[in-house]
């Protein structure tokens, strides 16, 4: 804490050496409906600032002269030009923007630490804004995001999901949540279960290597998902919104809300959501033990103490109760109840952010984050082994569950090197703890000759499916963006250095016995699991990027990585043993290290976009689980790959085919190879699209139809089912804002999986639990803003 302090002093004890200010304030409307367009960004020579609520935006200029600005938001053209400021004082414009059938990418993101606009970034990237999240009552983040180009679902139940990006799994993707990690087993698939997708203002997903801003892990992408933060505005004023939402599929109900109070100098931000939901329906019957109910709970209070600083406090919490876990094969036995009996997620974080400290200073920023996850399993295994005339076990249940703790610290700036080259450079540390048990509960029953019980015996035994262990990693990076021709060409050039500490404590199985309510810490059957062990890893990457326009409308990327991660904890340490089969770490494990290369080809006019992707990836090291044996039974183990490769391609597109008629589609490709054994890779997406259309209009109802299809998976791995092909056809129709005095009133309704098609999703994981996906789905939302 003493730390956090100085750097903030640091930070305040600068704005004395602010020369006096110029205010530049004024509205965005829109052209159309005169209404204020809030959250659109206003650019001031690569400054972002956004609008409130009522469309008011508010930019300090610390000294006279020329500036270049552009104002823009997601479904509206943006503009730009220049605007002259001549001595200190208030400056007040107001500017019209004007919607677009055609989405063209001039909105905001951060997902390489530095704030540009989508359609400059020379990396494959996309944006899911909160607008976009609100139109349904989505199941998880996951769930949001899977009709994206090069993005695939995984699923390891309804509430358990998680996403691949261009076939690479979630060992390979680094995910965000303001800045901070977030990581738990990585053989359950739940950490984007828990974030309330109430508090989400928007989801950047970063497609290929992004080492070099974020370090170990990001070899194949990142999820950058940015919560919410309320808007200043010149008099005090208080807004809101409350929505409601309904799914038939699985019964659930889903009710959520949020306030703003804001001001001149300080605003605040709370949300809060509640959800509950019952088995799955498919075509084929529930799916067993899949019902889930959650909570979340978010606040952000921003102060801006000075001119030119801000400052971010907030707080996130999402728990949930009694979520269910289809059991089966190969990881549990088949007849197995399985749920999570409480899953949390806490984190307290703040930020510190200046701008225009100096002429060669153009930001600086410190973030702080302080995060703990708990996550607890219950497993009824329902299973029962008799030696005739001796003895008969029942294992009553498993208790596995760990507690995870997560520090993080960043500190950067972007400096002006000379115009058009603008240089990001700063060090971070993160650190992850894992301390966790599992529980074996049994009842040994002694038989006599004719299997008679005369004696009970009720056993718990302790046992630890990883060591007590800690990860830690710091960081030092930079990123140079340079302009080398102005609105033509500008290049991106990244590189970092981590230094990563890994400590495994020395672990014994069984931990402890209890019998009849007797503790026994040295159990006589205990042997040594994992012995104590540290290692340090040093890892490089780097990047360099390019964007050309060819022409107003036609522009061409390419991106070069090379790429660090070193294997996680689980991958390290896991004992997994929940009745069936065995999951197995490896202490001995490599880094992986990779080679990428991305080349896009971009294409906007105001009746078509296209976005195409071209990638190849080449990894040395690559972790995969191989099919093995542990003490005479089945096992799936870690190991490294000589070498993989990874290559496809993604597109998207949009096109007005007349009046407000708008077709969109996309496509997807990944093809995986072991090139030393010459085998497929597991978990590797087959072919896959969507095509929609849809009618738009800001005065009567708008519908939208779409088909996602998949192909048959052919190419998979040894002991890897294969899949066959299928098209799910959805409708929905969304209404427009029916306005009452401050208030407005929107509603969504639609049909997912019309005709009930029973199918399989290729990426449902190793569990092998989930063999069918939701049937036909009737859902219903409504949102009121005041």
């Amino acid at each position: 804490m003493r730390f956090y302090l100085i750097i903030i002093s640091c930070l305040l004890a600068s704005s004395f050496l602010f020369s006096q200010n110029i205010l530049f304030k004024g509205k965005v409307t829109d052209i159309n409906s005169l209404s204020p367009v809030h959250g659109a960004y206003i650019s001031i020579d690569g400054n972002f600032f956004f609008t409130n609520h009522d469309g008011v935006f508010r930019v300090v200029v610390k000294n006279p002269g020329t500036y270049q600005y552009k104002i823009g938001h997601l479904g509206y053209k943006s503009e730009s030009g220049s605007i002259t400021f001549e001595s200190a004082g208030v400056v007040e414009q107001n500017y019209f923007l004007t919607p677009t059938l055609i989405e063209m990418d001039e909105v905001y993101v951060t997902s390489n630490r530095k704030e540009r606009l989508l359609k400059s970034s020379p990396v494959s990237e996309l944006l899911i804004s909160s607008e976009q999240i609100e139109v349904k009552p989505f199941n998880t983040l996951a769930d949001a995001v899977k009709s994206e180009a090069g993005v695939s679902l995984m699923r390891d139940g309804i509430w358990g999901t998680e996403m691949t990006i261009r076939g690479m799994s979630r060992q390979n993707v680094v995910a965000l949540i303001d800045g901070a990690r977030i990581e738990t087993s990585t053989e359950q698939a739940a950490r984007l279960s828990l974030i309330d997708m109430n508090s989400i203002e928007r989801i950047e997903i970063v497609k290929g290597a992004a080492s070099s801003s974020y370090g170990t892990g990001a070899t194949g992408g990142i999820i950058n998902i940015v919560s919410k933060t309320p808007r200043f505005n010149d008099e005090f004023y208080i807004d809101g919104n409350f929505s409601g939402g309904m799914s038939s599929a699985n019964n659930s109900n889903t009710v959520s809300g949020g306030i703003n109070a804001v001001s001149e100098i300080w605003a605040l931000n709370l949300n809060g959501s509640y959800r509950k939901a019952a088995d799955m329906e498919t075509p084929r019957g529930d799916i067993k033990n899949s019902r889930y109910e959650d909570y979340g709970l978010s606040g952000t209070l921003s102060l801006i103490p000075f001119e030119g600083h801000q400052f971010d406090l907030k707080f996130q919490k999402m728990e949930a109760q009694d979520v269910g876990i289809p059991g089966g094969a190969p990881l549990f036995t088949n007849v197995s109840d399985v749920r999570y009996p409480i899953e949390k997620r806490e984190m307290l974080s703040l930020n510190y952010r200046v701008v225009d400290l100096t002429s060669f200073l153009k930001r600086l920023n410190f973030s702080a984050s302080k995060q703990y996850i708990l996550r607890d399993v219950e497993v009824i295994p329902y299973a029962v082994q008799t030696v005739p005339k001796v003895r008969r076990v029942s294992v009553l249940k498993l208790t596995p569950g760990a507690d995870h703790y997560f520090n993080s610290l960043r500190l950067d700036g972007d400096f002006i090197i000379f115009q058009g080259n603008i240089l990001n450079a700063g060090i971070d540390f993160w650190s992850r703890e894992y301390i966790g048990k599992r529980e074996r509960f049994q009842k040994i029953e002694t038989l006599d000759t004719l299997n008679n019980v005369t004696g009970v015996t009720e056993k718990i035994i302790g046992e630890k499916p990883l060591p007590d262990s800690r990860f830690h990693s710091l960081g030092f990076f930079v990123q140079d963006d340079y302009e080398v021709i102005k609105n033509k060409l500008s290049l991106s050039f990244g590189s970092r250095l981590d230094l990563i500490y890994v400590k495994g404590e020395e672990t014994y199985n069984p931990d402890y016995e209890i019998t009849n309510g007797v503790r026994n810490d040295n159990p006589p059957t205990a042997k040594l699991n994992w012995p104590s062990a540290e290692y340090n890893d040093e890892s490089f990457s780097a990047n360099l990027g390019g964007i050309y326009s060819i022409d107003e409308n036609l522009s061409v990327t390419l991106n070069l990585g090379y790429a660090f991660r070193s294997p996680s904890l689980e991958e390290r340490f896991q004992f997994i043993d929940l009745g069936n089969l065995v999951r197995l770490g490896n202490p001995y494990l490599a880094p992986e290290k990779g080679r990428f290369a991305d080349f896009g080809i971009r294409y906007y006019t105001n009746e078509l976009k296209i976005i195409s992707s071209f990638f190849y990836n080449s990894i040395i090291d690559y972790v995969i689980e191989e099919p093995g044996t542990y003490e005479g039974r089945a096992a799936r183990i870690k190991t490294n790959v000589g070498s993989a490769r990874l290559y496809g391609f993604d597109l998207s597109g949009n096109y007005n085919v007349y009046d407000r008629i708008i077709v969109n589609a996309t496509l997807s490709l990944v093809n995986g190879e072991d090139t030393k054994t010459n085998q497929y890779l597991p978990m590797i997406p087959p072919l896959n699209g969507s095509i929609g259309v849809s009618f738009r209009n800001d005065v009567c109802f708008n519908p939208a139809f779409s088909v996602e299809f998949y192909g048959w998976q052919k190419k998979v791995a040894h002991g890897e089912e294969m899949t066959s092909g299928y098209a799910v056809y959805n409708i929905s129709v969304s209404s427009p804002a029916f306005k009452f005095n401050r208030s407005e009133v929107r509603m969504f309704a639609g049909i997912d999986n019309i005709f009930n098609k029973a199918y399989r999703n290729h990426l449902s994981t190793a569990r092998g639990s989930v063999t069918i996906e939701p049937g036909r789905n009737i859902f219903f939302k409504a949102n009121v803003a005041f």
